[in-house]
């Protein structure tokens, strides 16, 4: 009875492996599959329209990096559909934190950040990789992202006819395309990735949404001084002068009076339909 309930266990634990490795094996053959499906569609679209030869090796390996360093799916729809209070906990390891890190949007309210971050697109670079080039419109600005636990990263940034730059988790790039006044300016240098990473991509638009949503806010006020800011950082840095007087020079942003009511109002709100949904919740269970 022993060696037969042992030979059965052993039958049984061999099919459980022998299935899971094969499930395994054929769901990534099926995302491989269909990587290369869709990479021979951009392939085939770039030709039918006589697209230029480098145009199409760069949008192909935009394409392949993103497959390799950035397999997931449409979160901002998938977080919309959440609950308050899971919403906001998925966009703050999401994005909050990582918008907290970068001297243009520290210190900005809750409902501000929660605005921007569906708006904004993470995007895996490569070596290599053109940023942008002149003649691009200017409608977005750029910020390293090196995830929370790595704080070594570095990306470097070589600008046309200038020194490379070292950037490191927080710091943006073309910040000033996130002007109010810049809705038909275009790039005037070109940047070049010299080493791989993530950025997050801030449109123009979405911070214009956020503050026409939230005037009292003063988000374009804000935006301006940043921008402002920055210009006096890259003279002093091309004089070669000592940037620390500027680097201290930058005050984060702080809420008026007028927006303190303003948004006590809307948080007392939402926890309001936070304790109505736990309330509603705790009844369906037990009933």
């Amino acid at each position: 009875i022993y060696t037969v309930c042992a030979m059965a266990v052993g039958i049984l634990f061999q099919a459980w492996l022998i299935g899971t490795v094969t499930k395994t094996i054929d769901r990534a053959t099926t995302v491989d599959d269909q990587h290369q499906m869709i990479m021979a569609r951009v392939q085939d679209y770039m030709k039918s329209k006589y697209m230029p030869h480098d145009l199409c090796q760069r949008v192909l390996e935009h394409q392949q990096n993103k497959f390799e360093n950035d397999r997931y799916f449409g979160i901002h729809d998938f977080v919309r559909d959440l609950p308050p209070q899971l919403k906001y906990e998925m966009l703050n390891e999401l994005y909050i934190k990582k918008l907290n890190r970068c001297q243009c949007f520290a210190g900005f309210p809750t409902l501000i950040m929660i605005e921007l971050c569906y708006h904004i697109k993470e995007i895996p670079v490569a070596a290599g990789m053109e940023l942008f080039q002149p003649g691009d419109p200017a409608s977005e600005a750029y910020i390293i992202n090196c995830g929370v636990h790595d704080k070594k990263c570095k990306i470097h940034i070589q600008e046309e006819g200038k020194r490379d730059i070292e950037l490191t988790d927080g710091d943006m790039v073309g910040a000033s395309a996130l002007s109010f006044g810049a809705r038909h300016a275009t790039r005037t240098n070109r940047d070049t990735i010299l080493s791989g990473g993530d950025l997050l991509l801030i449109p123009r638009e979405s911070v214009i949404h956020v503050h026409n949503a939230y005037p009292v806010a003063n988000v374009k006020q804000h935006i301006e001084r940043f921008i402002e800011f920055r210009n006096k950082q890259k003279i002093s840095l091309e004089l070669g002068e000592d940037d620390s007087a500027t680097q201290t020079g930058w005050t984060p942003w702080q809420p008026s009076e007028k927006h303190e009511r303003t948004t006590d109002k809307r948080l007392d709100q939402i926890e309001m339909d936070i304790q109505q949904i736990k309330t509603m919740m705790e009844t369906i269970i037990q009933r």
